[in-house]
């Protein structure tokens, strides 16, 4: 284990999230623990490239990877995080989930999926575990290796951690008690207000279309 992972209240261990057998023992040791909070990062941005230079394997094995995963995570975890008098669920949702992806399809279709099942299941648990997104901007992790690989752009990291920073600071207040009834929201941990989230805003956040999926209606003037 990572010396900085050490802690007596964080359970860790290495997990293949689009492999069945390990989820089904990530399952298994949960079992009869309550948590807190779940925390979902993992992912890969593979395949690369268009449509139609990819091949329908990859492509399946990158939705396998970051949506299915993430629903086996969210479903293993589910039992222990409802046992809790307050839990937590951050999934990742990163680039692609609101806007168009080229050359990033399968990533940009999960990133999506993984946003509408975060929504669904805000509206399914109706006490006891709030569900939310992290859009975390771009983190300096070896998630871009094959963008290099393949030549594409891949924004470069100044040394100074402020990206990762900024983003494990969204994360921690989401999971403090200034966030507790928040759910259902996609956070950008770049371009939107998080800091200001407090339990006085939550009831009107979650009742509003604020950081969600909803449309822009035409009758609000965007076609006039």
């Amino acid at each position: 284990m990572p010396r900085d992972l050490e802690h007596d209240r964080l359970l860790w261990f290495p997990l293949d999230v689009a492999a069945r057998a390990a989820t089904d023992h990530l399952e298994a040791r949960l079992r009869f623990r309550t948590l807190d909070a779940l925390i979902h990062c993992a992912g890969s941005q593979e395949p690369i490239g268009q449509v139609g230079a990819t091949t329908p394997d990859a492509w399946a094995e990158g939705i396998q990877t970051n949506l299915i995963g993430t629903y086996r995570v969210v479903y293993a975890a589910l039992p222990a995080l409802q046992g809790a008098e307050d839990a937590r669920i951050l999934l990742f949702s990163g680039g692609g989930a609101f806007n168009p992806r080229p050359y990033y399809s399968a990533y940009a279709a999960a990133k999506a999926g993984t946003v509408a099942l975060m929504e669904t299941l805000a509206a399914e648990i109706t006490k006891n575990v709030t569900v939310n997104c992290v859009a975390p901007g771009f983190v300096p992790t070896p998630i871009h290796a094959p963008s290099v690989a393949a030549g594409l752009p891949v924004q470069s990291d100044d040394g100074s951690g402020r990206e990762m920073a900024q983003a494990v600071a969204c994360v921690r207040h989401l999971l403090s008690e200034q966030a507790t009834g928040l759910t259902g929201k996609t956070i950008s941990a770049v371009h939107d207000d998080w800091r200001s989230i407090t339990p006085e805003r939550v009831a009107a956040l979650n009742a509003s279309e604020v950081w969600t999926r909803t449309r822009v209606s035409a009758r609000e003037g965007v076609l006039a």
